[in-house]
């Protein structure tokens, strides 16, 4: 089969949708842009799952196929059906992501469900700064939203039904706090969230309590300079199993970050795995932090200067079960800025294990499989 891109229709479910696949195997592409055009129009009313693959490698390689020109009218036909499409995804080259942005923006996707789309940025847009936006309002049946473009979505109008929105913002497009409480807010059956905050100045209002009761993974990327504890101090997420927090590098950190423990304290969630990246946090905050979290299983941290204090907190005392910090963990990385010596890790070794050669189920405080050795080396110690 000759390596060319193709365009094509096909069944994908019993419920008379259909494919729309660009990929790199087949023959009929963008030389022929006139049979693209009617590859659409001949699904006549069903919904569309539209597929566009065209990374940056697959683009160079076949720049003598792909022009320009050929692209932008296969996106045009695909926009000309934005109304009865039920699933988008498209990897393109930024400059023409005004094609598939502009039926969100003319609340033509109505039927759309669910979206991943990425763009990057080729020769031809370098230096372009303009930031396209559109309400989530405009696509009501969307439940599903992987974006990394430099589009902007706001929250406003009714309440929205969508359960994943992941945010992975490689361009200037800047969200805030307000952005993600009005996400919050507007998106109560939300069970996955990826943020990416900027520096903002503190809001004027704050509700009084958000509680958002189906949220179970947040990923929040924060600029160093945005105050988001305020919002931690307001915000309650019971539901809560994967937390990942990072900060950017831009500036130099605070000397501890407590906010953490506030939303803990207030949320009291049942979380399996937390991930600490670059959060300016003390060792005696994040061992407070830690007792929030009795059914950890995977501790993550990076740039907390953990020492013995923090080894002896995790090393069990057989004579007081009821002070078991974190007794159901099973992977341990505090990253290379801890400082600690093999006699305390030798401590926590012994005391977590459940014995060799033991088939029972371990005990309280015995289920840990992995725990640092060296900065970025790892010993099983499970039986």
């Amino acid at each position: 089969m000759e390596d060319h891109f193709s365009f094509y229709s096909c069944p994908v479910d019993p419920f008379n949708h259909r494919r729309l696949w660009l990929s790199d195997a087949g023959a009929r592409l963008c030389k022929g842009c006139c049979s693209d055009q009617r590859v659409v129009e001949r699904s006549r009313s069903h919904l569309l799952s539209i597929t566009i693959h065209l990374d940056r490698s697959t683009f160079k390689k076949r720049r003598s196929d792909v022009t320009d020109r050929s692209l932008e009218a296969l996106l045009m036909a695909v926009k000309s059906q934005s109304w009865r499409w039920r699933s988008l995804y498209a990897i393109i080259p930024s400059n023409f992501e005004d094609h598939l942005i502009a039926p969100f923006c003319m609340k033509n996707v109505t039927l759309l469900e669910h979206v991943r789309l990425e763009t990057w940025r080729s020769s031809s847009n370098i230096g372009r700064t303009n930031e396209l936006q559109f309400s989530l309002s405009a696509v009501p049946r969307l439940t599903y939203f992987d974006l990394s473009s430099n589009i902007h979505v706001t929250f406003d109008g009714p309440a929205h039904n969508i359960k994943h929105l992941q945010f992975l913002s490689r361009f200037k497009v800047e969200t805030h706090q307000m952005d993600l409480m009005a996400c919050l807010a507007q998106c109560p059956l939300l069970s996955t969230l990826s943020y990416h905050l900027h520096f903002t100045p503190l809001p004027q209002t704050f509700p009084t309590i958000l509680k958002h009761t189906h949220l179970d993974t947040l990923s929040v990327r924060i600029h160093l300079g945005c105050e988001i504890g305020v919002l931690f101090h307001h915000l309650i997420l019971p539901a809560l199993t994967d937390l990942v927090l990072e900060m950017d590098e831009d500036e130099e950190p605070a000397a501890d970050w407590p906010h953490l423990l506030a939303l803990l304290r207030n949320s009291r969630p049942h979380l399996n795995s937390l991930s600490l990246s670059r959060i300016p946090m003390n060792e005696n905050t994040l061992i407070e932090c830690l007792k929030y979290t009795p059914g950890l299983r995977a501790l993550i941290t990076g740039n907390i200067d953990c020492t013995d204090t923090t080894l002896k907190a995790f090393t069990l005392d057989d004579s007081d079960s009821s002070m078991i910090l974190c007794p159901k963990l099973q992977y341990l990385n505090l990253g290379t800025a801890s400082r600690f010596s093999d006699a305390a890790m030798k401590a926590l070794i012994l005391s977590r294990w459940r014995g060799a050669g033991l088939h029972c189920p371990p005990g309280p405080g015995k289920e840990l499989e992995q725990t640092p050795k060296s900065s970025n080396a790892y010993v099983k110690v499970s039986g």
